[in-house]
């Protein structure tokens, strides 16, 4: 239960940000946010337990905004491995945003 709420704030802080522009007049806001979430879903696939995965919250200075749709996050999860000890990765991940919901990723850095 402890669980779904804390994602739940997550994603209504997600949305207060997208509402508000993060502090920008154009997409740049939501384009930030959405990089983030889109880089949870890329570090998803690559995990052994992806059902145990802890995500850092959001934060606008994780993600880099690399230019002509190209993001780059640098962050960590805590899940599971293949022993069922729950250890903390970070990962960086670079991706581009296509349109609409297509994301491409260009590259996945994990180190335990």
């Amino acid at each position: 239960m402890q669980k779904i709420y804390k994602h739940g704030l997550s994603l209504l802080l997600m949305v207060l940000l997208c509402i508000l522009g993060a502090g920008t007049s154009d997409n740049g806001g939501s384009n930030i946010i959405n990089a983030f979430v889109m880089s949870h879903e890329f570090v998803r696939n690559s995990l052994k337990a992806p059902s145990t995965a802890d995500f850092q919250e959001f934060d606008p200075s994780l993600v880099t905004d690399l230019g002509e749709g190209r993001f780059r996050v640098s962050s960590y999860v805590c899940a599971q491995n293949s022993f069922g000890a729950k250890l903390r990765t970070r990962y960086t991940c670079t991706l581009k945003h296509l349109d609409g919901d297509n994301w491409i990723l260009e590259s996945l850095d994990l180190k335990e």
